[in-house]
């Protein structure tokens, strides 16, 4: 069975009401395409206010090895996700 036809299978059984499933994805291996490390950063900055919170996500979102960024509550202001090829990079 090709994927297609199991995609169309999956959503025409989907009885679950609107809006409770909001979309399908593909699952990637980041070590498949070369990612060996994945790393949880968690960072502070010294002035949290709207203007460098949003300076910092921009500097952050324009990092390509960062592939998550939250906002968190507690001594720390923000989770990152970070990959890499290796230990070294």
């Amino acid at each position: 069975m090709s994927t297609a036809t199991r995609i169309y299978e999956i959503r025409n059984t989907d009885r679950s009401p609107e809006g409770v499933i909001t979309g399908y994805h593909a699952a990637l291996s980041r070590r498949a395409i070369g990612f060996g490390v994945l790393a949880f950063v968690m960072v502070g900055i010294d002035h949290q206010n709207e203007e460098s919170s949003r300076h910092f996500q921009e500097a952050v979102c324009a990092i390509p090895e960062v592939v998550m960024f939250h906002g968190i509550s507690g001594p720390e202001d923000f989770l990152l996700v970070v990959v890499a090829r290796d230990l070294d990079a």
